[in-house]
């Protein structure tokens, strides 16, 4: 089960990024994983991404580590349901910047939404990396790589704000982000969710690099999240 752990701070930002890097990056057990460190432009939070066997593991972390921590004014918990990477391909613009899209929308049309997500044939240098169920502040979330805010704005218009039963979506540039796990954590993680789209045939898949082929460092650059979120 993957999870978002939200902490609100309550002025600087850096002090809450340096205590969890430093408390957070020896945690890693059988049960408990925290993954990456994502932060959003324009947001009081940061998120760290955890994979944990059972919900009730991440109850440690939060009142003993977070506790501790007094620049940490709130905590949020998100769940990611039904989590999967998406292949990137290996030759793509150095100029691509990463994106968090969080969509909701009407419940009749969570499936039919998930999955026109995942199959979809994005734009050109517009390459989504993962999609999950949230089902809370927002229902979906999409992390994709893209040429500048504009130009996935104008990509979401066009495409995510006309599927059926999206009702809104809002797009938040990632600021930063930071790798938490351990390199064979993070390639098992990957390749046990890794969704492969019809589009992409036997023909063109050796066009495509996936995730689990990436380097950590490399993968967590593009993704932002997925260091990456999550």
């Amino acid at each position: 089960m993957m999870l978002i752990v939200r902490l609100i701070y309550k002025e600087n930002p850096e002090k809450v990024w340096d205590y969890l890097i430093k408390n957070l990056k020896e945690m890693e057990t059988k049960k408990v994983k925290p993954l990456y460190l994502s932060q959003l432009h324009g947001k009081n939070y940061i998120g760290v991404i955890f994979d944990v066997d059972k919900i009730d593991y991440i109850v440690k972390f939060l009142v003993q580590q977070i506790g501790a921590c007094e620049d940490i004014i709130d905590t949020q918990t998100l769940t990611l349901m039904k989590p999967v990477f998406l292949p990137i391909p290996k030759k793509r613009p150095e100029t691509l910047c990463r994106f968090t899209i969080h969509i909701k929308i009407e419940p009749r049309y969570y499936h039919d939404v998930y999955n026109e997500l995942l199959d979809f044939k994005y734009a050109n240098n517009m390459f989504p990396t993962y999609v999950a169920y949230s089902l809370g502040d927002f229902d979906i979330v999409v992390s994709i790589l893209g040429e500048g805010i504009d130009n996935v704005k104008s990509f979401a218009d066009e495409t995510i704000g006309k599927i059926k039963g999206v009702s809104e979506y809002t797009i938040y540039p990632i600021v930063r982000s930071e790798h938490l796990a351990s390199k064979d954590t993070w390639r098992r993680l990957q390749r046990s969710l890794l969704h492969i789209p019809p589009w992409v045939s036997k023909d063109i898949k050796k066009h495509y690099l996936y995730d689990y082929d990436l380097s950590v460092e490399d993968y967590c650059k593009l993704t932002g999240a997925m260091i990456d979120e999550l």
